[in-house]
């Protein structure tokens, strides 16, 4: 398992706060979020975020859509499962370098 701090403290609030957002500032609060991460972890995120989007992209066969990977996975990601879903919906690891 993950250390819990591993992807930083992604709150309750946090989420919630993203969630009242429209769709563009949510795209601009979780890229301002993510960049305060550590390369090496910011990188770690991106990869995993890639893989759920590759499941949620067979969610017709494998019944896995993004909120049901967002419950599944939060505690081991140490993230709220709104933010989760949040993440893998707007396809944030495609929009960034691997840098």
């Amino acid at each position: 398992s993950l250390p819990s701090n591993y992807f930083g403290k992604w709150s309750e609030a946090r989420a919630k706060y993203a969630l009242e957002l429209d769709e563009y500032a949510q795209r601009e609060y979780l890229a301002s979020q993510i960049h305060q991460l550590q390369k090496m972890n910011r990188n770690i995120l991106f990869t995993v975020l890639f893989l759920l989007q590759k499941i949620v992209e067979h969610q017709d066969q494998n019944n896995m859509n993004a909120q049901n990977l967002g419950l599944a996975l939060s505690p081991a990601l140490g993230m709220p499962a709104p933010m989760v879903r949040l993440l893998i919906f707007h396809k944030t690891c495609t929009e960034f370098d691997f840098q």
